[in-house]
């Protein structure tokens, strides 16, 4: 290999020395050996000995300077001082475009090329039965240049391995959220099935907005038990167990409010369509024709109204009291109903999917993303609409008075069959 330069450096008794021009590494050990043989003669038989030692490690600090200019570095660091302090080599290089200088572009492709190779080698060579087998530091280098590849190429794998496998159930419950179905929204199927194609208005009303299936009047007994006992609830202080329930249904008597109902605080008095305001209505209508977002949802809210309804739960109680049950009656009227509508479309179906959420859950960042993104974009637009139960409070006594027992109600299964504790 040539080494361009001039190599020049002082002896303890300042007789300058010199090497210059394109040398190998031979004829640089040689000229080297040769300069400080003729500076020794000149002094004392007692120096030559120690001046060719200095020549030897000279020779050795040439050659690393070498293997640093050869590995492809910017520049070379200085050797410092002997250990002596006495002598101090410096390199002066020439300049780059000088004759004789290596070609840069060569010698980094050389230089990646052989990186290269060594860490396919590093990678496809193991690290032997007994790791620490090495007896000189180069191997233990080599063993611990291999090692580090192994490792990072391990950990490389295993999380490109877990971003293809998360990447691959993306794309299932993209395509799975993807359909060609007519339909256009549809509701939550885990408490309405209902479904509607097209954006007309009058049909979406009549879709989603009908009469609501769960209304009705809660009624349940309590009776204090003592603290060990089973299946008990702690309430204001008292250990109560539930004696009976039972629902009394209203929803065959709920209809469609054609004005909303005046109240204490002085209400106005307004004319429905369908059950909906009008403002309603126009807010309905224009997410049907010109809302652009996906991820637009309709919250329709139904709310039943049954003026009164409060001396016919008082009438409930004290009939059950009257027949022997001495605990505590609640009632409780399920007084409204929601139905939420969402879009048909892919990528609303991709994004309000579980798997979706479970997937940026296990991705560690992907709730980073999601969960913003979900707040800026799925937007929520509330719609109300307004019934009333068409029955009076006398007329529905009527038909439940001579059913309510101290057990409940007649018809119904007790759910604690004893309800005497010692």
């Amino acid at each position: 290999m040539l080494l361009p330069g001039t190599l020049s450096y002082r002896s303890q008794h300042n007789a300058p020395l010199h090497l210059s021009g394109d040398l190998d590494n031979g004829d640089l050990a040689h000229s080297l050996l040769e300069s400080m043989d003729s500076t020794a003669s000149e002094h004392t038989l007692a120096h030559q000995s120690w001046a060719r030692s200095y020549a030897q490690r000279s020779f050795n600090a040439v050659m690393n300077l070498t293997s640093r200019w050869a590995d492809g570095s910017s520049a070379w660091l200085p050797l410092g001082r002997m250990s002596t302090g006495k002598w101090q080599p410096t390199w002066q290089l020439r300049n780059p475009n000088a004759t004789g200088y290596p070609n840069a572009t060569g010698a980094n492709m050389s230089n990646r090329s052989d990186s290269m190779k060594e860490v396919l080698m590093a990678l496809a060579g193991g690290t032997g039965a007994s790791p620490t087998g090495f007896r000189n530091s180069r191997g233990s280098r080599d063993m611990l240049r291999r090692m580090q590849y192994q490792d990072r190429a391990v950990m490389f794998l295993v999380a490109a391995v877990y971003v293809v496998v998360l990447w691959f159930i993306a794309t299932l419950t993209f395509r799975h959220a993807s359909n060609n179905s007519p339909v256009t929204y549809y509701s939550d199927p885990r408490s309405h099935d209902l479904v509607m194609e097209g954006h007309d208005l009058d049909a979406f009303l009549y879709t989603f907005n009908q009469p609501p299936k769960n209304i009705a009047l809660q009624v349940t007994g309590f009776e204090p038990v003592p603290d060990d006992v089973l299946n008990s609830i702690r309430w204001n202080g008292e250990n109560l167990q539930t004696v009976f329930t039972f629902s009394l249904d209203l929803s065959p008597w709920v209809q469609q409010a054609t004005h909303t109902i005046a109240t204490p605080a002085g209400q106005q008095v307004r004319t429905l369509h369908d059950g909906v305001l009008p403002e309603h209505r126009s807010i309905v209508h224009h997410l049907l024709t010109h809302d652009q977002n996906d991820l637009t949802y309709v919250e329709l809210v139904k709310d039943v109204d049954w003026p009164g309804w409060e001396e016919l739960a008082t009438n409930i109680k004290h009939q059950i009291r009257q027949s022997g049950f001495n605990g505590i009656i609640t009632v409780h009227r399920v007084e409204t109903d929601e139905v939420y509508v969402y879009k048909n479309k892919s990528w609303a179906n991709f994004m309000h999917a579980r798997a979706t959420r479970v997937l940026c859950a296990l991705s560690l960042v992907g709730w980073m993303f999601y969960a913003p993104y979900m707040w800026l974009r799925c937007k929520k637009v509330s719609v109300h609409s307004h019934y009333r139960v068409d029955i009076s409070i006398a007329e529905y006594w009527r038909l439940i008075e001579g059913k309510l027992t101290e057990d409940g109600f007649l018809d119904s299964t007790r759910t604690v069959p004893n309800r005497r504790f010692n």
